[in-house]
């Protein structure tokens, strides 16, 4: 067995290479072994607590410098580790005592010296900043007290107490809570005077934030109760605020946003460590215990008043985005499987979903309507809104409330991991729906038809099981032709919504464009865009498939011509949609796999072969393009031109539509104008345009060995258009940026994908996608880089609102620029600095060969503007 001394010496070889848990516990073996040696006792203490105070463990440091201190009182190694202690713990008062008992022992010491300059420095802020605070403290809480004080005079007090909480969050939350007046606060809540609730209110809320504790004592307090039922209030800023609360109380509760904020800093720092470390995943959210009941509590009172007809709307859709944040196991609290096994509880969010396919319509009647008939149908409106349900009433919902019910239940839905809860979740609904179909009034189908467009904005393979069962969607057709107006734009919108696939598309495309057809011959606007959209979505059912044709030649033209007449206005000519019609020449069917299987007799696209070098001629009733956009395009409603580009971005993915757009100077300014005017939820769809004009996405390159094979399986093979070859692609980008789609594509990315409200991940990598297929084209370079396209390029390489692939095409896209030009012109100053980050990232293994070349292309060039390059 080892004596005192060579363990005495072992553990202070472990605490010069850091071990210093393993040299405490050595040490506490010599403090065993040491028997009545007090100087050995002293010098163990000390050494223990410098252990503690290198771990950071301050509590453990301050037992062991005290404990060395009872042995030896003015030893200035045991004064100095424990004022250090003291420091740690935020006891600056005791440290600052013990500094100056170390300066009597040691006055020469430097290090002593140091430490209690400090110390006393850190005093004399800390007291003035704690007197200042605790003087309006007091006279805050002296107003509460005081029974003769004026509403105004306690609001302000209240809000004062808010304000100071925002100053100094930790001191100051600490000396209200504990302030012997703060259960006045209570009383206050219950004053019937709303302004002073609603501070009350905010003041809790902003104490419980990052406190569990605390948020348990104010839901003992107050009662759970006390808030769900304060939401009912028809005061919509008072019902907001209890939102508000449970939202606050429920963060302090779960704590997900401390959770998530560790869990992220553990992915970056997993990235920076070495690759030979194993990697070792987060573990997985759990609520704690003690609060478990209460949060179950809070949100099962939610989800039964979701559906309540007494909720504001505003106060439902906050209720809601509650639920979608702590509900599902992703994001929240993993709550999905409980809330599935509560009675009632899918059915309430089906019935807001009934109620939100009204207020979720935007331009049911256009603007542009004359004004006796826009005055008419407003007057009908009022007349027929108490009809909307057979008791005349419908529940309060805005236009956001469809897509968030919409996300809870898809959320809830991706949760359920079984089929059997998936098959029992579809049974509910398909119950719920099938009920409302059944019932006698016509407002309960127009309800059904709004819970299935729900479906299909979240849980869409809920919705598509259920609209295939029989008469489902010849029922969705025949609501269409109700007389009401506003029951026919939510039948049309529920069909666009539900015809997002080709197989759907397909099977029903025979049956739907004879009524989409007459329903675009409607004298009402909002009905016509609707049908226009639907029966876009159908023309493109084929996607970019040449052997796939959905409807007859030329219908997706006569499409197109209709769109461009919303666009721009009707002062262009009306097209005749009668000769719209499905294909029927080609026996378009399904096999089991849900493949495509086409006729091998299908008509052949007869278009001659272009060589690269050949130009591409005009077609004769085209319009000749413009070389430049000087002409301002006035949009006489912005609502319609956004319907019109919504359903070109699905038409353009035909080929025939590109050229005809392309070759559309007036059209193709409208276009590429409308950034300036568009908003976020337009934005989307117009890239959509600009990126099937251009061919933006990664064509699928088939090897022909993998062609043969299909061919001789009788597989089907999809065809490229004969206007999708090389030629036609290059003539199209071209023309687009001598037409200014460089300016436009800025115009996006500073406008609405960069920026913090209206950011979207999908828009902002096809934007990359759009500037890198134009990159190709060298002559084209120097257009983007005059238009901001360097600048724009640089954000998305590095903005957080793009997806990683957009931004490992944006910085190809630079590379590119970089590759053309002299970086000190396209990036002035010491913007060409920047370019280094996005470049490496090219060169990276995961990048493809091609990213590799143009990179390292382009750092050669940066690299030779000189040595802060270098």
């Amino acid at each position: 067995m080892k004596n005192l001394i060579e363990l005495k010496t072992e553990a202070n070889e472990l605490f010069k290479k850091g071990l210093y848990l393993e040299a405490i516990g050595l040490y506490d073996e010599c403090l065993s072994l040491c028997g009545s040696d007090k100087s050995m006792k002293l010098v163990l203490q000390r050494n223990k607590a410098q252990c503690f105070l290198n771990l950071g463990n301050f509590s453990d440091a301050l037992t062991a410098a005290l404990e060395a201190l009872s042995i030896s009182p003015g030893d200035p190694k045991a004064l100095y580790r424990c004022a250090q202690a003291y420091e740690g713990k935020g006891m600056l008062k005791e440290a600052l005592e013990t500094g100056r008992r170390l300066i009597l022992v040691d006055p020469k010491n430097k290090a002593s010296q140091d430490l209690t300059h400090k110390l006393e420095t850190s005093v004399a802020s800390y007291v003035a900043e704690s007197e200042s605070l605790t003087g309006k403290l007091k006279k805050m809480f002296a107003i509460v007290n005081d029974n003769s004080s004026s509403a105004e005079e306690l609001e302000q007090a209240i809000v004062n107490l808010s304000i100071l909480i925002k100053e100094n969050p930790k001191v100051a939350s600490s000396m209200i809570w504990t302030n012997p007046s703060f259960s006045k606060i209570y009383s206050v809540c219950r004053n019937s005077n709303h302004k002073l609730t609603i501070a009350c209110h905010r003041l809790l809320a902003q104490l419980v934030e990052n406190e569990r504790d605390w948020g348990l004592t104010v839901l003992h307090e107050l009662t759970p109760q006390y808030f769900v039922n304060g939401i009912f209030s028809r005061n919509p800023e008072h019902s907001l605020e209890r939102c508000r609360f449970l939202n606050a109380i429920l963060e302090s509760l779960t704590q997900l946003k401390a959770y998530h904020s560790a869990k992220e800093a553990a992915s970056v720092r997993k990235e920076i460590e070495s690759k030979k470390v194993a990697p070792c995943s987060y573990p997985k959210y759990k609520i704690d215990s003690t609060v478990e009941k209460p949060v179950e509590g809070i949100l099962t009172s939610l989800l039964r008043s979701v559906n309540s007809y007494r909720l504001c709307p505003k106060t439902r859709d906050y209720i809601l985005e509650i639920l979608v944040r702590y509900v599902p196991s992703d994001k929240g609290i993993g709550w999905s499987q409980k809330i599935f096994k509560i009675e009632g509880v899918i059915d309430s969010l089906l019935e807001v979903a009934c109620a939100s396919g009204i207020t979720s319509l935007k331009n049911w009647r256009s603007s542009r309507i004359n004004k006796h008939r826009n005055n008419e149908l407003i007057s009908n409106k009022h007349e027929t809104s108490c009809q909307n349900s057979p008791d005349g009433i419908r529940l309060a919902t805005t236009s956001d409330t469809r897509m968030t019910v919409a996300c809870l239940l898809a959320k809830i839905w991706d949760d359920l991991t079984s089929d059997k809860s998936r098959d029992e979740y579809t049974k509910i609904c398909k119950d719920f729906i099938i009920e409302l179909f059944a019932d006698n009034y016509i407002e309960s189908k127009v309800e059904a038809a709004s819970v299935i467009g729900t479906l299909f904005l979240g849980p869409y393979e809920v919705g598509s099981g259920i609209i295939s069962q029989e008469g489902v969607f010849d029922g969705l057709l025949l609501l269409t032709q109700c007389e009401n107006k506003l029951y026919q734009t939510i039948a049309l919108d529920t069909i666009v919504i539900a015809t997002h696939k080709k197989q759907q598309c397909l099977s029903i495309i025979s049956k739907a464009v004879p009524l989409l057809q007459s329903l675009y011959k409607s004298e009402n606007d909002g009905t016509r865009i609707r049908a226009l959209v639907a029966l876009c979505k159908l023309g493109a059912a084929g996607g970019t498939d040449a052997s796939v044709k959905s409807l007859t030649e030329g219908s997706n033209v006569l499409l197109l011509k209709a769109c461009r007449r919303l666009l721009l206005g009707k002062r262009q000519p009306d097209p005749d949609v009668d000769d719209i019609a499905a294909n029927k020449s080609a026996d378009v069917h399904f096999n089991s796999e849900g493949e495509v299987v086409v006729d091998e007799n299908d008509d052949e696209i007869q278009i001659e072969e272009v060589s690269v070098s050949q130009p591409v001629e005009n077609k004769k009733d085209n319009k000749p393009v413009n070389g430049s956009t000087t002409s301002t395009i006035h949009f006489d409603d912005l609502d319609s031109a956004h319907w019109a580009v919504e359903g070109m971005a699905y038409i353009t993915m035909n080929a025939d539509v590109k050229e005809e757009i392309i070759n559309d100077g007036e059209l193709v300014s409208a276009l590429l104008s409308f950034p300036e005017h568009c908003q976020k939820d337009s934005s989307f769809a117009l890239c959509s345009v600009l990126a099937h004009l251009t061919n933006s996405f990664e064509r699928q390159q088939i090897e022909p060995e993998i062609l043969e094979l299909a061919k001789f399986s009788k597989q089907h093979i999809p065809e490229d258009h004969p206007y999708d070859s090389d030629a036609y692609i290059q003539k199209r980008r071209q023309k687009l940026v001598n037409m200014g789609l460089a300016s436009s594509l800025y115009q996006l990315t500073m406008r609405i994908a960069t920026t913090l409200v209206g950011s979207n991940q999908g828009l902002s990598e096809l934007i990359s996608r759009i500037y890198l297929a134009c990159s190709e084209l060298v002559e084209c370079r120097g257009k983007l880089v005059q238009s901001g396209a360097g600048k724009a390029l640089l954000k998305l390489s590095k903005s957080d609102f793009n997806t990683d692939t957009g931004k490992t095409l944006a910085s190809q896209a630079l590379a590119r620029l970089t590759i053309t030009a002299d970086p000190r012109v396209t990036f002035p100053g010491q913007k060409s600095l920047e370019l280094v980050r996005p470049l490496l990232h090219l060169i990276h293994a995961d990048c493809n060969a091609l990213q590799n070349f143009e990179g390292l292309l382009a750092l050669t060039n940066l690299a030779s503007l000189g040595d802060t390059h270098r």
